[in-house]
Protein backbone atom coordinates (compact mmCIF):
# COMPACT_ATOMS: atom_id res chain seq x y z
CA UNK A 1 0.00 0.00 0.00
CA UNK A 2 2.97 2.30 0.54
CA UNK A 3 3.81 2.27 -3.15
CA UNK A 4 0.26 3.29 -4.06
CA UNK A 5 0.53 6.21 -1.64
CA UNK A 6 3.82 7.23 -3.27
CA UNK A 7 2.12 6.97 -6.67
CA UNK A 8 -0.69 9.23 -5.48
CA UNK A 9 1.87 11.69 -4.10
CA UNK A 10 3.64 11.87 -7.46
CA UNK A 11 0.27 12.27 -9.19
CA UNK A 12 -0.50 15.10 -6.77
CA UNK A 13 2.74 16.83 -7.75
CA UNK A 14 1.73 16.59 -11.42
CA UNK A 15 -1.69 18.02 -10.55
CA UNK A 16 -0.03 20.92 -8.72
CA UNK A 17 2.18 21.48 -11.77
CA UNK A 18 -0.95 21.70 -13.94
CA UNK A 19 -2.42 24.30 -11.59
CA UNK A 20 0.85 26.25 -11.55
CA UNK A 21 1.01 26.20 -15.36
CA UNK A 22 -2.52 27.62 -15.54
CA UNK A 23 -1.71 30.34 -13.01
CA UNK A 24 1.43 31.32 -14.93
CA UNK A 25 -0.46 31.34 -18.23
CA UNK A 26 -3.16 33.53 -16.68
CA UNK A 27 -0.47 36.11 -15.96
CA UNK A 28 1.46 35.79 -19.25
CA UNK A 29 -1.19 35.30 -21.94
CA UNK A 30 -3.26 38.23 -23.24
CA UNK A 31 -6.95 38.38 -22.42
CA UNK A 32 -8.05 37.40 -25.94
CA UNK A 33 -5.87 34.27 -26.10
CA UNK A 34 -7.48 30.99 -27.11
CA UNK A 35 -6.47 27.71 -25.42
CA UNK A 36 -6.60 24.45 -27.35
CA UNK A 37 -8.42 21.40 -26.08
CA UNK A 38 -7.07 18.32 -27.84
CA UNK A 39 -9.19 15.33 -28.71
CA UNK A 40 -6.39 13.06 -29.84
CA UNK A 41 -4.79 14.97 -32.71
CA UNK A 42 -4.36 18.40 -34.22
CA UNK A 43 -7.34 17.82 -36.48
CA UNK A 44 -9.52 17.31 -33.42
CA UNK A 45 -8.66 20.49 -31.57
CA UNK A 46 -11.18 22.93 -30.13
CA UNK A 47 -10.12 26.46 -29.16
CA UNK A 48 -11.76 27.87 -26.04
CA UNK A 49 -11.43 31.30 -24.40
CA UNK A 50 -8.49 31.86 -22.08
CA UNK A 51 -10.38 31.62 -18.78
CA UNK A 52 -12.21 28.42 -19.74
CA UNK A 53 -9.06 26.75 -21.04
CA UNK A 54 -7.07 27.61 -17.94
CA UNK A 55 -9.77 26.03 -15.77
CA UNK A 56 -10.58 22.99 -17.95
CA UNK A 57 -7.04 21.56 -18.04
CA UNK A 58 -6.49 21.42 -14.23
CA UNK A 59 -10.10 20.27 -13.76
CA UNK A 60 -9.46 17.37 -16.15
CA UNK A 61 -6.33 16.57 -14.17
CA UNK A 62 -8.28 16.63 -10.90
CA UNK A 63 -10.96 14.33 -12.32
CA UNK A 64 -8.32 11.92 -13.67
CA UNK A 65 -6.48 12.03 -10.34
CA UNK A 66 -9.65 11.29 -8.39
CA UNK A 67 -10.96 8.52 -10.62
CA UNK A 68 -7.67 6.76 -11.35
CA UNK A 69 -6.34 7.30 -7.83
CA UNK A 70 -9.53 5.91 -6.37
CA UNK A 71 -9.35 2.86 -8.60
CA UNK A 72 -5.64 2.28 -7.91
CA UNK A 73 -6.12 2.53 -4.15
CA UNK A 74 -9.32 0.44 -4.04
CA UNK A 75 -9.87 -3.27 -3.82
CA UNK A 76 -10.77 -3.28 -7.53
CA UNK A 77 -7.07 -3.08 -8.32
CA UNK A 78 -5.95 -5.55 -5.66
CA UNK A 79 -5.28 -8.29 -8.22
CA UNK A 80 -3.56 -6.04 -10.75
CA UNK A 81 0.11 -6.24 -11.48
CA UNK A 82 1.72 -3.99 -8.86
CA UNK A 83 3.56 -1.96 -11.51
CA UNK A 84 0.28 -0.91 -13.12
CA UNK A 85 -1.10 0.35 -9.83
CA UNK A 86 2.15 2.22 -9.19
CA UNK A 87 2.37 4.08 -12.49
CA UNK A 88 -1.27 4.52 -13.53
CA UNK A 89 -1.97 7.89 -11.87
CA UNK A 90 1.43 9.54 -12.51
CA UNK A 91 1.49 8.39 -16.15
CA UNK A 92 -2.01 9.69 -16.90
CA UNK A 93 -1.34 13.03 -15.21
CA UNK A 94 2.02 13.36 -16.95
CA UNK A 95 0.29 12.94 -20.31
CA UNK A 96 -2.36 15.51 -19.36
CA UNK A 97 0.35 17.94 -18.20
CA UNK A 98 2.14 17.48 -21.52
CA UNK A 99 -1.02 18.21 -23.49
CA UNK A 100 -1.71 21.26 -21.32
CA UNK A 101 1.83 22.56 -21.83
CA UNK A 102 1.47 22.09 -25.58
CA UNK A 103 -1.84 23.93 -25.60
CA UNK A 104 -0.36 26.82 -23.61
CA UNK A 105 2.66 27.07 -25.90
CA UNK A 106 0.33 27.09 -28.90
CA UNK A 107 -1.75 29.86 -27.32
CA UNK A 108 1.35 31.91 -26.57
CA UNK A 109 2.65 31.58 -30.13
CA UNK A 110 -0.74 32.49 -31.59
CA UNK A 111 -0.96 35.57 -29.35
CA UNK A 112 2.48 36.90 -30.33
CA UNK A 113 2.26 40.06 -32.44
CA UNK A 114 3.17 39.52 -36.05
CA UNK A 115 4.73 42.22 -38.20
CA UNK A 116 5.47 42.09 -41.90
CA UNK A 117 8.94 40.60 -41.51
CA UNK A 118 8.87 37.23 -39.74
CA UNK A 119 12.66 37.09 -39.61
CA UNK A 120 12.87 40.44 -37.82
CA UNK A 121 10.76 39.35 -34.87
CA UNK A 122 12.77 36.14 -34.42
CA UNK A 123 9.83 33.93 -35.34
CA UNK A 124 9.99 30.15 -35.04
CA UNK A 125 10.94 29.73 -38.72
CA UNK A 126 13.85 32.15 -38.76
CA UNK A 127 17.10 30.37 -39.47
CA UNK A 128 20.34 31.88 -40.64
CA UNK A 129 21.99 29.90 -43.41
CA UNK A 130 25.77 30.10 -42.80
CA UNK A 131 26.92 29.68 -46.42
CA UNK A 132 24.77 32.39 -48.01
CA UNK A 133 24.01 34.65 -45.08
CA UNK A 134 20.31 34.60 -46.05
CA UNK A 135 17.34 33.11 -44.28
CA UNK A 136 15.44 29.96 -45.04
CA UNK A 137 12.44 32.02 -46.09
CA UNK A 138 14.55 33.73 -48.78
CA UNK A 139 16.00 30.56 -50.28
CA UNK A 140 14.42 28.71 -53.18
CA UNK A 141 12.99 25.36 -52.17
CA UNK A 142 13.82 22.47 -54.44
CA UNK A 143 13.01 18.80 -54.39
CA UNK A 144 9.84 16.77 -54.49
CA UNK A 145 6.85 17.73 -52.39
CA UNK A 146 5.84 15.30 -49.69
CA UNK A 147 4.30 12.26 -51.41
CA UNK A 148 1.31 11.76 -49.16
CA UNK A 149 -0.05 15.23 -49.90
CA UNK A 150 -2.43 15.57 -52.83
CA UNK A 151 -1.08 17.77 -55.62
CA UNK A 152 -3.25 19.98 -57.85
CA UNK A 153 -4.82 18.15 -60.77
CA UNK A 154 -4.59 14.67 -59.30
CA UNK A 155 -8.26 14.35 -58.41
CA UNK A 156 -9.01 11.39 -56.19
CA UNK A 157 -6.14 9.27 -57.48
CA UNK A 158 -4.57 7.32 -54.63
CA UNK A 159 -0.88 6.57 -54.13
CA UNK A 160 -1.05 3.55 -56.45
CA UNK A 161 -2.29 5.70 -59.37
CA UNK A 162 0.62 8.14 -59.13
Amino acid sequence: MGRVIASLAVGGVFLLAMIAASVRAALVLPADARIALHYGSVEHCYLVPKRAGLVIWPAAGAVAFGVLGGIAASSLAADWVPGVRDVLVPAALCVLLGFQAGALVMAKRAARPVNGDAAADGGPYHLEVPLTGGTVSSTVRTGRPHEDRQQPGQGDAGPAAR
